[in-house]
């Protein structure tokens, strides 16, 4: 099973896409390196970091970057849809 799960580590960090991955409670758990390159933010700074969601009490990419999403801010909505 570990040899499994660093197989997939590699893949997912030598992807050109980037991947940006979260648990069923929209808590960041992983992001790639081409996820770094393209929001030019870096892993160390959204992992655990919640990806939107009203109503969130803990630290969420509105409240960490709120440069990023001018204007989403009132309506907690980090992916501008």
């Amino acid at each position: 099973m570990e040899e499994a799960n660093e197989w997939l580590d590699a893949i997912i960090e030598h992807s050109f896409d980037g991947i940006y991955i979260t648990d069923g409670n929209a808590n960041t758990i992983k992001a790639n390196r081409a996820y770094e390159t393209i929001t030019g933010l870096k892993k160390s700074e959204v992992l655990g970091l919640q990806y939107g969601g009203a109503g969130r009490k803990r630290d969420c990419f509105c409240q960490r970057f709120p440069d990023r999403y001018p204007g989403k801010k009132a309506r907690h909505n980090p992916a501008g849809i």
